[in-house]
């Protein structure tokens, strides 16, 4: 009996530590408070998000700036509700791809990335830049064809002069240095007006062929149909003197093109106009009028800051009805340097 005894104190022995090793076990204990430190901050900054973007977006009470500031709270509000690294994604995504239309969407853009983008203690999150102050003002875009600014443009006319007449019974040459004077206007719109005049002595080496003085007066108006095209309309005075005075008046039309030549300083002028309406007065019954007139002219033109500096060579071509089985013609034609400066006005 004492034998049995002994056997099964034994076996309880052996069986106890077994039980206890194979019994229900506590559960480990959660790390609480790390979790709900890193999870809380995104939580309140989203929260305090709506506050921020209605203190931003108060002052710009306008119909497109509230207008935006509820498009940004809606975007926040469904960012609240998802994931903080969803949320923000979207908030990013969802904001940063709306235009620039107002000043008030912009500060509000500036809110929503400063109040969710940051976490409480640390510094901007999702790799993005601190958001600043100059990101709500909308940005000047260069606009294509945009008209710059009204300008003023005094200039100095230096012309070598050369006028040929074939009166039917030979070619009569005369030449002359010109000088003068001019303007050109542009204002900020699609006007400008430009004018002249010059001076001198047309002189002859030819026998029988005398001297004779010559001015001339011009003025035009241009339209800029194109950046580099502009339409001209204009007309002008010339008057020569001898023994009487002949004077000649007409009206013209054309068109002018202005394109680059590698440097933004330097640009090339090609300009073709013809004169429907040409009157020549000479005091004598018999003297005739020009039928048709067309002229054409190319240069080049230097703006360096304040200076600017033009050569063209310019051809004017006069055709008169026949007369006796004689036909006039008269041509006209110099090459002309302008110095002049660029003024505002």
């Amino acid at each position: 009996m004492s034998t049995l005894r002994v056997a099964l104190i034994l076996l309880g022995a052996l069986l106890v530590p077994a039980c206890k090793s194979r019994g229900p076990q506590a559960p480990a204990a959660r790390p609480t408070a790390p979790a709900a430190a890193e999870t809380s901050a995104p939580a309140v900054e989203a929260q305090h998000a709506p506050r921020a973007l209605h203190a931003v977006a108060a002052p710009m009470d306008t119909a497109r700036g509230r207008a935006g500031a509820k498009g940004f709270l809606d975007t926040l509000g469904y960012a609240g509700s998802q994931p903080s690294a969803a949320g923000l994604l979207l908030v990013s995504d969802r904001t940063m791809s709306r235009s620039r239309a107002t000043l008030a969407a912009g500060r509000v853009r500036i809110a929503a990335a400063a109040s969710v983008g940051r976490t409480r203690g640390s510094g901007p999150s999702l790799g993005a830049r601190p958001a600043t102050e100059a990101d709500s003002v909308p940005q000047d875009v260069p606009v294509a064809g945009q008209v710059g600014a009204r300008a003023f443009r005094p200039v100095a006319i230096l012309v070598l002069a050369d006028h040929r007449v074939d009166p039917g019974t030979g070619v009569e040459h005369t030449s002359s240095l010109m000088y003068g004077a001019g303007f050109e206007a542009t204002t900020r719109g699609w006007l400008s007006v430009r004018g002249e005049i010059t001076a001198g002595t047309l002189t002859s080496r030819q026998t029988g062929v005398r001297d004779r003085s010559v001015t001339d007066a011009r003025l035009d108006l241009g339209v800029a149909a194109f950046p580099w095209l502009t339409l001209l309309a204009g007309g002008g005075l010339r008057v020569y003197k001898q023994d009487a005075q002949e004077n000649w008046r007409f009206l013209r039309f054309g068109a002018e093109a202005r394109f680059p030549l590698g440097v933004d300083a330097l640009t090339g002028m090609v300009r073709f106009t013809v004169s429907p309406m040409v009157s020549r007065a000479t005091g004598a019954t018999s003297a005739l009028s020009p039928s048709f007139a067309m002229a054409g002219a190319s240069g080049l033109q230097l703006t360096y800051r304040l200076l600017y500096v033009g050569v063209e060579y310019a051809v004017e071509s006069y055709t008169f009805p026949s007369s006796g089985g004689i036909t006039r013609l008269e041509e006209f034609s110099g090459l002309k340097l302008r110095l002049g400066l660029n003024l505002g006005w």
